[in-house]
């Protein structure tokens, strides 16, 4: 009875990492906000060697940013040209045992047929070919979810320009349920309170 008990934790424990074995952010706001909390969380593999840069960088790179093509579907409903917003909160990525506070998300819109989304990091963080990632927290950023195609979007290596990853990129805009609508105006105040 033992050896069965065993086999179905590690089962479970399989599975709940298998579910995890991929990048999920999670964009939410409300419109007429002027801001959206990300939520970052999972994990991911290195595809390529690379790096990902801090704040500075306002330029497509694809060791941190990736290009999301969708035909004449893009994650962006506005014309943002290689911009970089600040990131207020408490989110990191962890390569290689190294960890490093997400303080940037770039947008640039390419036009009817890709858009392009990164993130910047406190400090450059290299890496190399095979090395695993993962990613948590949340904090919100200066642009309203007005600006987003709300829907889900996912992308792997094979479907485009992923960052450095080979795993799904999964990434959600949306608009909060009327339940979490207080939680979304407790960051508004943080975001706006930071400003000052």
């Amino acid at each position: 009875m033992m050896h069965k008990a065993v086999v179905f934790t590690a089962a479970i424990a399989a599975a709940s990492m298998t579910a995890n074995a991929e990048l999920v952010i999670d964009v939410v706001g409300s419109s007429g906000s002027g801001f959206t909390t990300w939520t970052f969380s999972g994990s991911s593999t290195t595809n390529v060697a690379g790096s990902m840069r801090t704040n500075a960088a306002n330029s497509f790179n694809a060791g941190d940013t990736g290009q999301f093509p969708f035909g004449l579907d893009t994650i962006l409903n506005t014309s943002y040209q290689d911009m970089v917003f600040a990131f207020s909160g408490a989110a990191s990525v962890t390569i290689d045992g190294t960890t490093e506070s997400i303080t940037g998300i770039f947008l640039d819109d390419d036009g009817g047929s890709a858009d392009d989304l990164g993130v910047r990091l406190m400090n450059e963080l290299a890496y190399d070919v095979g090395v695993a990632a993962t990613w948590s927290g949340s904090g919100t950023v200066n642009v309203d979810i007005d600006d987003f195609a709300l829907g889900t979007w996912s992308m792997n290596s094979a479907e485009g320009q992923a960052m450095f990853i080979s795993d799904p990129i999964i990434i959600n805009f949306r608009v909060p349920t009327p339940g979490s609508l207080a939680v979304l105006g407790l960051g508004g105040l943080v975001a706006t309170r930071r400003r000052r």
